[in-house]
């Protein structure tokens, strides 16, 4: 049989049925022949390929890795003509590949089991206590036992953009060092959305320098976009050389893009569900998991975090002269301030009626968060309020907030601890001529000599 070798656009406009195809796909490769680009030609013949084949007119006879290249070979059932494609594994060096996703040719051949743990994500969203998935340090921990469980792979690191925010660098389990070399990671993972393989890292010295022992292979791919907040490489590995089949890269390449859609969707019903409507800081029921994330971080790494508590003073007063609308816009102002005054980890919450909740992450030292609290006060103090009143006109006003504030592990071991001794001193700072902040470790009290106030 006579071999003819040709390009990606003869093999759309000479041999490929297109006419089985719908209109519209159709009328997409009339235009992409018509602009002839030879890189939007070959994604669009694969495509064209995988969809012939889907629908049954082009059957797959099997696949090969001959060299560096994968070779796919099919019959026409129309014409009972033979196609082979090799689909390009670009080489960056001896031993890794990158492969363009989706992966070309690929065809899923897993078990059922696999195949629901992958649909059923989206499902997932909510936790075994019909709790939605809360903050970013549970839905990456949930992302990366899903690419465990769906791989069978030993291990799953995750390591961020560089264009990640600073808030995201405190989030566990994010690898603050990059267990691949920066350049793929950052260029051809998250930049350009490709697939990394590393097959076995003893055959050359490159490719070795990259995985670490006692590891022996390792698959990465990005999770997330420049449209979403988090954004960054899984990093999928094993002890066994050669242990990603081309159904373990495409399974890993399915979990990455349902676990992109899971963050979209995460995002959006965690507005609704965890954002206080009138001030848009978190609500009370984030703050709760949050507090509690953030004491057992504290804990493992053996250092320091704040819970402050900021009380809006005479507030009630506001509302009896502006009205509820003017009580607004004051809650409005507060939590505007304290939201752009915080660091960027860390966490503000309204907590009810005028007060907020502040947490300040590991680590933050007494002095420091003291500090942080005064900075905050002194900015509401100073900064400008018009508030209208319920005939129209504007005028100016003043708020002022005291602040009262604890910390972990000094002062108190668990969270509801650590919210009483913060009220305790809350309540002293509120005691005239308010407009301050206090904390625990200023009152000089004891649990023996305490005094309810």
């Amino acid at each position: 049989m006579k071999k003819k070798e040709l390009t990606f656009r003869a093999l759309l406009q000479d041999v490929l049925p297109l006419d089985r195809l719908t209109a519209a796909e159709q009328k997409e490769a009339a235009l992409a022949l018509a602009r002839d680009d030879d890189a939007e030609l070959e994604e669009l013949a694969l495509r064209a390929v995988d969809r012939l084949q889907h629908l049954g007119f082009l059957r797959c006879l099997g696949e090969s890795v001959e060299g560096e290249e994968k070779v796919v070979r099919y019959r026409n059932l129309l014409s009972s003509e033979y196609i082979t494609i090799r689909v390009p594994a670009t080489k960056l060096t001896n031993g890794v590949l990158k492969l363009k996703l989706p992966l070309p040719g690929a065809r899923i051949r897993a078990t059922m089991e696999q195949v629901r743990e992958i649909l059923a994500l989206d499902d997932r969203i909510l936790t075994d206590e019909d709790k939605l998935l809360t903050g970013t340090n549970q839905v990456l921990k949930f992302i990366v036992a899903s690419v465990k469980e769906v791989t069978g792979c030993e291990r799953v690191t995750f390591c961020l953009s560089r264009r990640s925010s600073d808030a995201l660098k405190q989030v566990e389990p994010v690898t603050q060092g990059l267990e691949l070399a920066t350049p793929y990671v950052n260029e051809w993972v998250i930049e350009q959305g490709y697939l990394i393989y590393v097959a076995d890292a003893s055959r050359t010295p490159e490719a070795s320098q990259m995985v670490s022992p006692p590891y022996q292979s390792v698959a990465m791919t990005r999770i997330g976009g420049k449209e979403h907040p988090l954004c960054g490489a899984v990093q999928a590995w094993s002890t066994k050389k050669d242990f990603f089949s081309e159904q373990k890269l495409l399974l890993l390449s399915l979990v990455a893009d349902n676990c992109t859609s899971l963050l979209t969707k995460t995002a959006k019903l965690g507005k609704l569900v965890f954002m206080d409507a009138l001030t848009q800081v978190y609500n009370r029921s984030y703050f709760d998991v949050q507090l509690n994330n953030e004491i057992a971080r504290a804990a493992r790494e053996k250092k320091c975090m704040a819970l402050c508590i900021v009380d809006i003073d005479s507030f009630k007063n506001f509302n009896s002269i502006f009205g509820y609308e003017g009580g607004n816009q004051v809650l409005r102002q507060v939590a505007h301030i304290l939201r752009t005054g915080v660091r960027p980890f860390d966490s503000v919450a309204r907590w009810g009626g005028e007060e907020f909740a502040v947490l300040l992450t590991a680590p933050v030292t007494e002095t420091q968060a003291e500090a942080i609290c005064e900075r905050l006060r002194t900015a509401i103090e100073k900064s400008p309020l018009e508030i209208r009143r319920l005939s129209g006109d504007t005028v100016s006003g003043e708020v002022t907030v005291s602040i009262g504030g604890a910390l972990y592990p000094q002062d108190a071991t668990d969270a509801k601890e650590l919210w009483r001794k913060a009220n305790q001193s809350l309540l002293e700072a509120k005691r005239p001529p308010k407009n301050k902040t206090l904390f625990w470790a200023r009152l000089r009290l004891t649990d023996e000599d305490e005094s309810p106030l």
